[in-house]
């Protein structure tokens, strides 16, 4: 399936998720001192691994004693007025929502005055879908709450598969009804999506590319379709992002694989369990400045979202297969192939299969460093299956991959010189950045590194956030006890959050990280010391535009850098769309950070390369990963795979630190990939 918005564009014989601007770069360049150090993307060298060891060690003792004096309540009079001088005060949770009521509640026939940006789809009894150009590079599709006889539970028994999900996983499954009527909308076909939906899809945007999707919908056939909408959407459009957000819907008739392929594809939803009349309607215009209605919708929105366990069950999918199949929870040990030669051999081997290459990238040398799965067969992707399904199509613009690379890009390579090379520091803009206007900042003392540029075609801020490559950074690695801070941080600068935060509950972040990353959000001006935050950093670029798209990404360090500033970023600019791919990235909290993260932004593309150690540690108690990783295989024939499920649990002392590298391994693997990996237990899945 090709994404339409892609043909004909010279700029995606390349695909990319940023477009290149046409305008000349804006001046504004980095001020940072250049550092005469042989550059590599790794975590860090021999040496200072040891370091890190040692300190680690102590720390992370010393935390757990700690942490009970650090971690205090800080008192907070909430009957004190906080101003409220937008709506976007509210957050992402409600922001995200009254968008969705908004636009799912309005009358059959009604116009928000966006002329041909604007397209009512009839779908039959009576009913109609809204199509509508939201913002730049933004579909919003609204289904109402289509009547249909009988219960829920009858309609939803009888199911059947699902058309486009047949090239992926061609056992997912959903109710027969609900297929039957989402198809009268885009047709039956498997690898192409045709119909009115479709017609009107390209009528409002006109052949822009699209970048962000959201279905919304009530009722169980209305929020089911906008469910199915979600998941055809993310596969149609290869290089968007979709949200999906529902109201009253109950979660019937999907399986498990169905499940599985809406966890890997969606990037935010949102399941409320209320219908929209349970809350205040919408003003036509909720961009407005202390507006009655705006307050009114939101106390409403408040009582419901925060009932109960109301918002963990939202984010949540209540049948998705187990992380791992259950012959193939952990690697063994003796299912591992060890590279011969040390550790300073194969790095040195690696190095010199550069010379002479105007970029880095994985050489048969490099690969040699590497361990190979020796038996691949608990979570192999599928090789052949039986008629009608058939293997995920090869494409130059695969799903999630082609969402991410550019960005994976831009955080290996960007702090380094234009070639992207192995050699020092150079004043020349990386050429991954494409002559974006961008800042570079360091900040003198955390040793936090980010840079920050803007897309002025697409409205678009990026933040990329750098990896462990001084003893700073090692001091941020090993402060591994977790903190509440960031939970504080969250309150003092968005007040009006606070009661969505309370209702997730105990939300601890690694101390380490949150520091780095506050270093960052706030800046420093002080003893001659001058840095920008990143939101001005931002403007300075953006000439002040606030970002439709808000994209990050980091290596390392610099991943687990990136979901706590996504959090913020989704909170910042709360109608922006976040998106977050890392690489080789550490794990950064606990359960609620995680429901917090998921809530705040939904998805992050979290790339894990073969047995990269990184993403192992913190090796405690209470550790979780924001949302489950995508593993880059490497097995004994030598082949990769960019595998949609997390890796399973390996020892500590089988992984490596010749994984963790991110210009070798993951940036050319994830540039050269030209599909996705199913794997095959997934398909097979029966639930118990």
């Amino acid at each position: 399936m090709e994404d339409p918005t892609l043909k004909n564009d010279p700029k995606m014989s390349q695909p990319t998720a940023v477009d290149t601007p046409t305008a000349e770069p804006n001046p504004v360049e980095s001020t940072k001192s250049i550092k005469g150090e042989k550059r590599r993307s790794k975590c860090c060298d021999a040496k200072s691994l040891q370091g890190f060891a040692i300190a680690g060690l102590i720390l992370l003792v010393g935390g757990i004693f700690v942490t009970p004096f650090i971690v205090r309540s800080v008192a907070y009079d909430r009957q004190n007025a906080y101003p409220i001088t937008s709506v976007d005060d509210y957050g992402p949770v409600i922001v995200k929502t009254m968008q969705a009521i908004r636009y799912t509640s309005s009358p059959v026939g009604e116009k928000s005055g966006l002329g041909e940006k604007e397209v009512v789809v009839p779908w039959g009894d009576g009913s109609s879908v809204f199509v509508r150009r939201d913002t730049l590079n933004s579909l919003y599709v609204s289904f109402p709450n289509k009547p249909i006889t009988g219960s829920a539970e009858d309609w939803s028994t009888t199911t059947a598969p699902v058309p486009f999900l047949n090239n992926y996983i061609y056992t997912a499954q959903a109710p027969l009804r609900l297929i039957t009527e989402f198809s009268k909308l885009t047709g039956s076909g498997v690898n192409n999506i045709t119909g009115p939906l479709t017609r009107a899809i390209t009528k409002v945007m006109g052949g822009e590319r699209i970048l962000w999707v959201t279905c919304s919908g009530e009722g169980p056939l209305g929020g089911g379709a906008a469910i199915l909408c979600g998941v055809s959407s993310a596969l149609y459009f290869p290089a968007t992002s979709v949200d999906v957000i529902t109201f009253n819907t109950p979660w019937k008739g999907f399986n498990p694989q169905f499940a599985w392929a809406f966890d890997r594809f969606i990037s935010l939803y949102y399941f409320w369990p209320f219908a929209m009349s349970e809350v205040p309607a919408p003003p036509q215009n909720v961009t407005g400045y202390n507006l009655t209605e705006v307050r009114a919708l939101n106390e409403g929105l408040k009582s419901r979202t925060t009932q109960g366990d109301t918002l963990q069950q939202a984010v949540l999918i209540p049948n998705l297969p187990p992380q791992v199949p259950t012959n193939g929870q952990s690697i063994a040990p003796d299912n591992i192939q060890q590279p011969n030669g040390t550790y300073e051999e194969s790095t040195a081997a690696c190095y010199a299969s550069y010379i002479g290459r105007s970029v880095h990238g994985d050489t048969p040398v490099c690969n040699a460093g590497s361990p190979q799965i020796i038996n691949w067969d608990p979570w192999a992707p599928v090789t052949s299956v039986p008629g009608p399904g058939q293997l995920p199509p090869e494409s130059d613009c695969p799903p999630i991959v082609c969402r991410s690379r550019q960005y994976i890009d831009m955080s290996c390579t960007g702090f380094g010189d234009a070639t992207g090379k192995n050699t020092a520091y150079s004043t020349d803009p990386p050429a991954s950045l494409m002559g974006l206007p961008h800042v570079t900042l360091e900040h003198p003392r955390s040793g936090g590194d980010a840079i920050v540029a803007w897309n002025e075609t697409s409205k678009e801020a990026i933040f990329l956030f750098k990896y462990t490559n001084e003893s700073r950074d090692l001091l941020a690695d090993a402060l591994a006890y977790k903190t509440r801070d960031f939970r504080r941080f969250l309150d003092k600068e968005f007040p009006a959050t606070e009661d969505i935060n309370d209702q997730i509950g105990n939300i601890q972040g690694h101390a380490g990280f949150y520091r780095q990353f506050k270093s960052l959000v706030e800046g420093s001006d002080r003893n001659g010391e001058s840095v920008q935050s990143l939101e001005a950093a931002l403007y300075s670029v953006s000439g002040g535009e606030d970002p439709f798209f808000i994209s990050i990404s980091g290596f390392s360090l610099g991943g687990a850098v990136s979901e706590f500033s996504g959090v913020w970023a989704a909170h910042r600019w709360p109608r922006a769309h976040v998106f977050i791919a890392t690489q080789g990235a550490p794990k950064t909290g606990n359960e609620e950070f995680a429901t917090l993260f998921k809530a705040s932004v939904g998805n992050v593309y979290r790339f894990v390369f073969n047995l990269d150690e990184v993403p192992a540690v913190p090796p405690l108690p209470g550790y979780v990963y924001t949302r489950q990783p995508i593993w880059i295989t490497r097995q004994l024939n030598g082949n990769f795979s960019v595998l949609l499920n997390p890796r399973p649990d390996v020892s500590l002392s089988e992984t490596t630190w010749y994984d963790h590298w991110c210009e070798v391994f993951y940036y050319p693997i994830l540039q050269n990939a030209t599909s996705i990996g199913v794997p095959n237990w997934v398909i097979t899945y029966q639930e118990t």
